[in-house]
């Protein structure tokens, strides 16, 4: 009975620290793939970094009296779904509809989740976290392809009154992530 019981305990103290690497590994990931962006100076220095990432909105179409399929007539930042990834990435070769609209829409609709257990409090020194400020930027959460060679990150950006919203593609090549392109998504 006893031999039983150590059993079910060496069992469930494995689950829980395998649940804490994936989360570990999973925030590595996301602190290198920033930091490796920030170092491309895509990002304004001396600008802070909030310590939390967005999730996404996954919002369906919405249908009208007509029968037209239409975006959800409230749309917020950060609202998003696979066509719209697709729309705003298009067709770029690290991305390929067919095979990935499903991946990125169980992505999309986990990141509330993730959000919650990936913090950006220990990126490198040289990139400020902070809260609150006049200037700072706030990242969602990576959707990355299937093989996880590409990545798509999406950001905010306020100065003051002035607010943007910009995304990177960026693929990996020997370890490191090169960025292929970057999108305009918004602007306030």
């Amino acid at each position: 009975m006893h031999f039983f019981k150590f059993s079910i305990l060496i069992l469930f103290v494995s689950c829980i620290a395998g649940q804490k690497q994936t989360k570990n590994s999973e925030e590595a990931l996301v602190l290198n793939l920033i930091e490796q962006y920030y170092n491309l100076g895509s990002l304004h220095p001396q600008t802070f970094v909030s310590p939390t990432l967005l999730p996404f909105k996954y919002y369906d179409y919405e249908q009208t009296g007509d029968g037209i399929i239409v975006p959800p007539t409230e749309q917020n930042i950060g609202n998003f779904n696979e066509q719209s990834f697709f729309r705003i990435i298009r067709n770029n070769e690290h991305f390929k509809v067919e095979s990935e609209s499903n991946w990125i829409k169980e992505q999309i609709l986990n990141s509330n989740a993730k959000s919650k257990i990936i913090s950006l409090k220990n990126l490198n020194n040289n990139i400020a976290i902070k809260t609150k400020s006049d200037q700072w930027y706030s990242f969602y959460i990576p959707i990355f392809n299937t093989d996880s060679s590409a990545v798509y990150l999406q950001y905010n950006y306020f100065d003051g009154g002035y607010e943007e919203g910009k995304a990177a593609l960026m693929a990996t090549s020997n370890g490191e992530w090169k960025l292929i392109e970057t999108y305009h998504i918004w602007m306030n």
